[in-house]
């Protein structure tokens, strides 16, 4: 312990006793040493200053004041003091964990209430639809498959998020981000349940058949990588992975893509709604280059977009056709060219493709706010 002069001031902000025992001892289990003043669990050595008539070592509580040096972190304020060296917010008052209809200062927000809802209804009507009798015959099946299509959907009106963010220049909608991630996970969390209760909860069994079947191989694989993506979601973990957090969460392209293929392979010979999210990753994507160019998100280079995507989708329907269920790739190609007859899954895409083309149309124009003509005041000079 290195020796001070007298007089200095021990940088505890709190009123103890400084008896026979230190006032820092409880914390750090070490006595004083009642030959001198200094206090042991100073590491620059502080003393207090004697009092008059006092013997050495002894002491009533006294008021220390308030320390000088700001470096040294206080005992038992720890997460306060990280928060005041890492400029993080405190948390808000009141809490732990916000209800999801609430923003970040604990207020009703709309916005998160409607889409809560929206995230609960589909496996409430699944729920109901069970209940009733609606399901057909196999209504274990029917159930796992519907809740397995709304997992993609979800995942994908997640990444469709940031586009429209950007398109309706509207920055509140990402407060509703993280909760459609985590929804898209639920949705796919309880695919796996419900299949598992389809092997009549056969887990030996459940492992060998994702062993030996790809398309349930690459599903386990995307439902492993979504739990990774939801646990480190958290704002802990986003402040913990500093700058590795947004590297780690671009694995929600590579999982969306492993998502599509599960679905493209175990849909067999209807791939109507496959073909459908297949056209909406790729206008998602298509997005997300466009906004890195010079012309950025305006309506015309959207609608070229939009024109893109459904032939890169009509192309992609008709290999997937030809290569993996053998039938003729150009007559399904050909098949889009007669709506009348039967409507396909390129035609909802085509449609789907004009709303943020008039979004953008509707949003070309930045806002501006008329500004008054400022009152003339003491120093104004008078017009000419």
């Amino acid at each position: 312990m290195g020796e001070v002069a007298s007089g200095q001031i021990c940088p505890d902000t709190t009123v103890r006793s400084v008896g026979r025992t230190c006032q820092h001892s409880p914390s750090h289990g070490e006595r004083p040493d009642l030959s001198g003043q200094v206090c042991p669990a100073s590491a620059a050595g502080f003393v207090r200053p004697a009092l008059a008539g006092e013997p050495v070592g002894f002491g009533r509580a006294i008021a220390l004041p308030r320390r000088a040096d700001k470096n040294v972190r206080p005992a038992g304020n720890t997460a306060r003091h990280r928060r005041r060296i890492r400029g993080t917010p405190p948390p808000p008052s009141g809490a732990g964990l916000l209800p999801p209809w609430r923003d970040r200062n604990g207020r009703f927000s709309p916005l998160k209430a409607v889409v809560l809802a929206g995230c609960i209804a589909p496996a409430l009507w699944i729920a109901w639809r069970w209940y009733s009798e609606q399901l057909g015959a196999e209504p274990v099946d029917a159930a796992l498959h519907e809740v397995g299509r709304w997992s993609v959907r979800f995942l994908l009106i997640t990444l469709a998020v940031t586009p429209f963010r950007r398109i309706g220049r509207w920055a509140r909608l990402t407060v509703v981000r993280r909760m459609l991630g985590v929804t898209a996970f639920a949705y796919l969390a309880l695919h796996f349940l419900l299949y598992i209760v389809l092997q009549n909860l056969d887990l030996f069994r459940v492992g060998k058949e994702i062993v030996l079947r790809f398309y349930l191989t690459i599903g386990f694989v995307a439902l492993l990588g979504l739990a990774a993506l939801t646990i480190t979601s958290t704002d802990r973990m986003i402040r913990r992975l500093g700058r590795r957090w947004p590297q780690l969460h671009l694995l929600v392209y590579p999982l969306t893509v492993l998502g599509l293929w599960h679905d493209l392979l175990q849909a067999k010979r209807n791939l109507n709604e496959a073909t459908l999210m297949v056209g909406f990753f790729l206008w998602l994507m298509g997005v997300r280059l466009l906004a890195k160019r010079s012309w950025g998100l305006k309506p015309l280079p959207l609608l070229g977009l939009g024109l893109a995507t459904v032939a890169l989708t009509v192309g992609f329907e008709a290999a997937w056709y030809s290569f993996a269920t053998g039938l003729d790739g150009l007559r399904v190609a050909a098949a889009n060219l007669t709506p009348e007859i039967a409507i396909r899954p390129v035609h909802w895409l085509a449609l789907a493709m004009l709303p943020p083309v008039a979004l953008a149309l509707l949003r070309r124009a930045p806002e501006v706010t008329p500004v008054r003509a400022a009152s003339p005041g003491r120093n104004a000079r008078p017009s000419a």
